[in-house]
């Protein structure tokens, strides 16, 4: 889970209430989230100037102000590699000033994707597509795809607590039918597929295999040198 805290004010300072939203509290490697940073009820009165700063990636706007909005939001950028990255921002009026922190866990992706045909002679634009993984919509968009083409729709998922073995995913395109001459390869508007989370079974099933290799091979090493042996006696 994303956690964040303010950090105290000096001495003589009113402190900023800032909290977070937590919409955003993982991210795929190099994927980007919008976080909003809200102002609450008990901050110094009048305008602010922010900073904002992340330990690795990126934030945008890295500063702004003087604003006196309740909330302003941030595009967050993760790192090429997994870890946590911290997002700090900073809030002052020249007087008072007060600093928060937002961790953001970043993880290696589960990318889903398929391929969509458009049959028809014209563009379509705006074509809704749904991912989902066992059942759960984790993404909702819309694509545009030029006529007598395909296109791969794709999504980089950022699974925050999923168990190890087997998962089944799914891509909708045209919900609602409104569409023509749209379909995957197979002339469906539903995609469905599976991957693994860890060990897929292969890596058990390939060991024991390996295993018995080896005991067949030892066997008719044993056996054949017996035979030699046999023969020179």
């Amino acid at each position: 889970m994303a956690t964040f805290a303010a950090l105290p004010a000096a001495a003589g300072d009113v402190a900023y209430k800032i909290n977070f939203d937590g919409s955003v509290q993982y991210l795929p490697t190099g994927g980007t989230g919008k976080v909003i940073v809200n102002v609450g009820d008990g901050s110094p009165e009048g305008s602010y100037n922010y900073t904002a700063t992340a330990d690795k990636g990126s934030v945008t706007p890295s500063k702004n102000g003087p604003i006196s909005d309740d909330n302003f939001t941030l595009t967050v950028i993760a790192p090429a590699t997994t870890g946590d990255m911290t997002v700090t921002v900073k809030l002052s009026n020249g007087t008072d000033n007060t600093t928060a922190k937002y961790v953001i866990h970043v993880v290696e992706p589960v990318v889903i994707s398929a391929t969509v045909k458009n049959s028809g002679n014209l563009t379509l634009k705006g074509v809704p597509v749904q991912f989902y993984v066992d059942g759960t919509m984790v993404n909702a968009t819309t694509f545009d795809i030029d006529a007598n083409s395909t296109k791969e729709v794709t999504y980089r998922w950022a699974p925050s607590d999923l168990s190890k073995g087997e998962h089944t995913f799914k891509v909708v395109i045209d919900p609602d039918k409104k569409f023509q001459f749209l379909s995957f390869a197979d002339g469906s508007l539903e995609y469905t597929g599976k991957f693994y989370i860890g060990d897929s079974g292969w890596g058990i099933i390939n060991l024991v295999l390996a295993l018995v290799l080896g005991l067949t091979v030892f066997i008719l090493i044993l056996t054949y040198g017996g035979r030699k042996n046999r023969k020179r006696r």
